[in-house]
């Protein structure tokens, strides 16, 4: 076996394992995310709450749901790297067609992608996750979180406009982008914001503390947020194995705000559907 060979088999097997570590933390990390979110629906009284965190699973699905989530980011961030910024499959991250001084620009002699080709992709992750936080850190209210809700799409998909427009990415590293844009929202939520709540709530539950009701508030919220955009988020993903989104669609964009409008909507209504049939089963 020559080198180039084995270069290869080693690229292939880090390639499946980078693959299916990501569906495997994402498995994880959404089951997790979906069943803490109905099982918050049942007890939205503290009182309820604090008895589901004394169960022996509660622990176990806490850990799901973290370390699920640093899993698919990490596995995520791997396979952004070697597909894309690294270009081991090729001229992927970029559209087809450039000028002369762009392609000299943002393409090596060796076909992989400049740094200042991928940059504007990867410091679109981490803006992602600040508009998130700016948006929805402050609103109060239903009105509120409904307008935030609306800006926030808006401002995802133009960051998919603008690397598709003016960075001259591709249509399936676009898609691919803005799906990493929102899980990384989601990741850096639960670690750095939601987690430490939890755990404050953890030990409150242990030391037999009534909860704290704006930190109880503030997870079900978050949890209710990351239920409702991960559909949004596997849309994303998925469109480069489907892409009816922007495969021969002559309005690509405004597509895909319809179908993140029109997916949002129905995953809110079926999941507010579902509360509310909870709701009344309690009560009868």
């Amino acid at each position: 076996m020559n080198d180039r060979a084995l270069l290869d088999l080693v690229w292939t097997v880090c390639d499946a394992l980078f693959r299916w570590t990501h569906v495997a933390g994402v498995a994880a990390w959404l089951g997790a995310v979906w069943a803490l979110h109905f099982l918050r629906e049942r007890s939205a009284d503290p009182r309820e709450a604090s008895r589901a965190l004394l169960h022996p699973l509660a622990p176990r699905a806490l850990a799901f749901l973290r370390h699920g989530a640093g899993v698919t980011w990490v596995a995520g961030m791997l396979l952004l790297f070697s597909h894309y910024y690294h270009g081991l499959l090729g001229p992927v991250l970029l559209d087809g067609g450039l000028s002369f001084e762009l392609e000299e620009a943002l393409v090596k002699p060796s076909g992989e992608p400049t740094v200042r080709a991928w940059l504007p992709g990867f410091f679109a992750l981490f803006a992602g996750w600040g508009l998130y936080e700016l948006l929805f850190s402050f609103a109060r209210g239903a009105l509120a979180l409904a307008l935030a809700s609306l800006v926030g799409a808006a401002l995802w998909i133009g960051l998919g406009v603008a690397l598709d427009e003016y960075f001259h990415y591709s249509a399936r590293a676009a898609w691919t982008h803005l799906g990493a844009i929102g899980g990384t929202a989601l990741a850096a939520s639960l670690w750095i914001r939601v987690w430490p709540a939890q755990q404050r709530l953890l030990e409150q539950a242990r030391s037999g503390q009534a909860l704290d009701t704006p930190t109880f508030e503030f997870v079900r919220a978050r949890l209710a947020q990351a239920a409702y955009i991960a559909p949004l988020v596997l849309m994303f993903m998925l469109a480069n194995h489907y892409p009816l989104l922007f495969g021969g669609n002559p309005w690509p964009w405004p597509a895909v705000a319809g179908a993140v409008l029109a997916l949002g909507t129905f995953v809110v209504a079926a999941v507010d559907r579902l509360a509310r049939a909870a709701a009344r089963g309690r009560e009868g």
